[in-house]
């Protein structure tokens, strides 16, 4: 069990920072690649291959084993995990251990089909990770008559996000195009729009990702494409499978006329899945390292440095008690262009006694902007509060000396859900938890007295 979370930890995906960003401080780590690289699932072989983008050349990295006939593939930013998945499983490849790790998140969701609350088994057919809004977005398919759903997944388990359209709306529905299904989808890494790619019909479409409404662009011109990815430049790139004209081939698309140009072949059999890593050093501003530390009960320094700036305008920060609904709370200018490191400050004097979560967006002279990913402050008033065992499995006690009073215990999910609470002037100084149904994960617990929150972490294991 240690190794399963050592593997999220290596992951670094935006909820494993959402969730350890309990503690006091939280480096980010935004890693420089010597070259652009993307990649490419064959499902004959049920290998991953690295495809030169300029070539559509590709070598073996890694045979499968474990888990085969993989639908789709997608990077998360910053890191060298690629997260995979078929009609029964979702796990991540990591590079740079070159192996693969199983996810055993709870894949079903609720939602309406029509007018019908239903739940549905969720497992990805197409994915892709939304570089502005840090969350991985994923289509999956239900019955021959009914439409392809849409919805998002927590990468740090695997697990479908809740009401993450709206109260019962795990997923939403997209456009129902007859017969023809969505085979993947893909999303601009500055824009946010998300593409997708119909199965018979071979053309590409614009999907709106509040609503699930889309609208075809136009037939893609060479056959039979599998799957989509974009580089940092916003260029389209896809694989074509067995069945087209030219068959496992590496394609560059025009978003705007679906308009195809060859750019190579690759060796694959039957390619299935492909996706690009982030070209961090792209980007107009290439952060080192955000952290924020509170100083007193209402105020926070946040801390941050750059390597490099291109066109930087200014630094808007913004402050979230839930890390998902952010307002804006000051500004700090930028420094144009540089190649040194230049180091930033901002004290928020408005930091309420509680868990604060923080990002940056940084905006350039011609308006286009980019978020940091989100880091928290946590809190620092957990002295007496002692959870065992930790990780707990079944029982888990919480215990606390005298000079804590609690009126209420909460426990709180890596999403902000409360999933226990108990409250009264009869808690003792000892209280017990049964966590035996509670998915695996990590876990907040909150102690309240009066106007003070005492909060300590744990995880749950099975």
């Amino acid at each position: 069990m240690k190794e399963f979370y050592l593997n999220f930890i290596r992951a670094n995906s935006y909820y494993v920072r959402k969730v350890v960003v309990f503690h006091l401080l939280v480096f980010l780590s935004f890693q420089s690649y010597a070259q652009y690289r993307c990649f490419g699932y064959d499902d004959d072989r049920n290998t991953m291959k690295e495809v030169d983008k300029l070539t559509g050349r590709d070598s073996l990295l890694y045979t499968f084993s474990g888990i085969s006939s993989i639908e789709c593939i997608a990077f998360a930013t910053d890191t060298n995990i690629i997260y995979v998945g078929n009609d029964s499983e979702f796990g991540y490849y990591d590079i740079s251990e070159n192996s693969y790790y199983k996810l055993s998140g709870n894949l079903s969701g609720k939602g309406y089909i029509g007018t019908s609350l239903k739940t549905e088994s969720l497992y990805p057919e197409g994915m892709y990770y939304d570089n502005t809004e840090k969350v991985m977005y994923a289509i999956s398919r239900t019955g021959s008559l009914e439409p392809e759903l849409l919805f998002k997944i927590n990468p740090m388990d695997g697990s479908v996000i809740r009401n993450a359209f709206g109260t019962n709306k795990d997923f939403i529905e997209i456009t129902k195009f007859s017969f023809n299904r969505v085979d993947d989808i893909a999303i601009h890494p500055t824009s946010g729009k998300m593409y997708g790619v119909l199965e018979r019909l071979n053309q590409l479409i614009a999907i709106d990702k509040n609503t699930g409404n889309c609208t075809v662009i136009g037939t893609i011109s060479i056959s039979d494409v599998e799957s989509l990815c974009f580089d940092n430049s916003g260029q389209l790139f896809a694989l074509t499978g067995k069945s087209s004209s030219n068959k496992n081939a590496w394609i560059k698309i025009n978003t705007s006329s679906a308009s195809a140009t060859l750019v190579g072949y690759t060796s694959m059999v039957d390619a299935d899945g492909c996706d690009c890593q982030p070209e961090i050093n792209s980007l107009p501003v290439e952060f080192v390292f955000i952290n924020g530390k509170r100083l007193s009960d209402n105020v926070v320094m946040l801390n941050w440095a750059t390597a490099g700036e291109i066109e930087n305008n200014y630094f808007e920060i913004q402050r979230s008690e839930n890390g998902q609904n952010f307002v804006d709370i000051g500004s700090v200018s930028g420094n144009g262009n540089s190649s040194r490191i230049i180091e930033y400050s901002f004290l928020d004097n408005t930091a309420f006694q509680s868990n604060l979560y923080y990002r940056i967006k940084q905006i350039d002279y011609n308006g286009n902007y980019e978020y940091t990913d989100v880091i928290a402050v946590s809190n620092t008033n957990n002295k007496g509060i002692v959870l065992s065992p930790n990780p707990a499995n079944n029982l888990l006690n919480v215990t606390w000396d005298k000079t804590v009073k609690p009126i209420k215990i909460e426990i709180i999910s890596v999403l902000g859900q409360v999933v226990w609470t108990s409250e009264g002037e009869s808690i003792m100084e000892q209280t017990s938890v049964d966590v035996t149904n509670f998915d695996q994960g990590i876990y907040m617990v909150c102690v309240t007295e009066n106007k003070r929150e005492h909060f300590k972490r744990f995880v749950k294991f099975e």
